[in-house]
């Protein structure tokens, strides 16, 4: 985004990767994901079942995408049009490696609002394991 240093987009980047993932581990998929957008060699590196699964994955996705929001409605039948971060933050990555049109400004946009609902503070986190 702009304005962010790279450190800075690294650090909340993080935020976004699973704990069981290392740090190398989600900078590594962060910057391979970008730097085969940049270059649109991503999609083609991948089979013509693969591209075609994707393609249509990210179809399906794009109808349960809320640009407002800047999130993908859960899809489950149990609920009634509740965003779903799991889910959007992989739709992120997906729009990042399409790279059509503003895929990556609303990439941006799920990013910045998955880090921003992120508890910062220690403290304040919540976990089902006491501590």
């Amino acid at each position: 985004p702009a304005g962010k240093d790279l450190s800075a987009c690294v650090a909340d980047m993080r935020l976004l990767c699973p704990p069981t993932t290392g740090p190398a581990l989600c900078a590594a998929i962060l910057a391979s994901t970008a730097s085969a957008s940049a270059s649109g060699g991503y999609l083609d590196s991948l089979s013509a079942g693969a591209q075609q699964m994707f393609t249509e994955s990210m179809g399906w996705m794009d109808t349960f995408y809320d640009s407002k929001a800047g999130y993908l409605y859960d899809f489950s039948a149990s609920t009634a049009l509740r965003h779903e971060t799991r889910s959007s933050v992989w739709y992120a990555f997906g729009l990042l490696a399409r790279n059509r049109g503003d895929d990556v400004a609303e990439a941006e946009k799920i990013i910045a609002n998955v880090i921003s609902g992120q508890f910062k503070v220690e403290s304040e986190e919540w976990s089902v394991i006491d501590r």
